[in-house]
């Protein structure tokens, strides 16, 4: 049986985040080199639906703190959508 939809991840590493914890060097794990803004959540999307047509893309946020980021750059990712 094929999954009805499809788990797209982007990483906003350290956005929202006052901190650096040793533990937790985001940028590392996740490989960012630079923010990600709501043209790569755009494209990444676009492109998500072309790979899996018929999918249903759900999109999740992980690294720093979604609701901790300004809200004008959490509307800007969210529009993307």
């Amino acid at each position: 049986m094929r999954p009805k939809k499809r788990i797209l991840p982007v990483f906003v590493p350290h956005l929202g985040c006052p901190h650096a914890c040793v533990f937790c060097n985001q940028h590392r794990i996740s490989g960012a080199a630079k923010p990600v803004t709501a043209s790569d959540v755009d494209a990444a999307v676009r492109k998500a639906g072309e790979e899996t047509p018929g999918l249903t893309i759900e999109v999740a946020f992980y690294g720093g703190s979604f609701t901790a980021i300004d809200p004008g750059e959490q509307k800007a990712l969210l529009s993307a959508l």
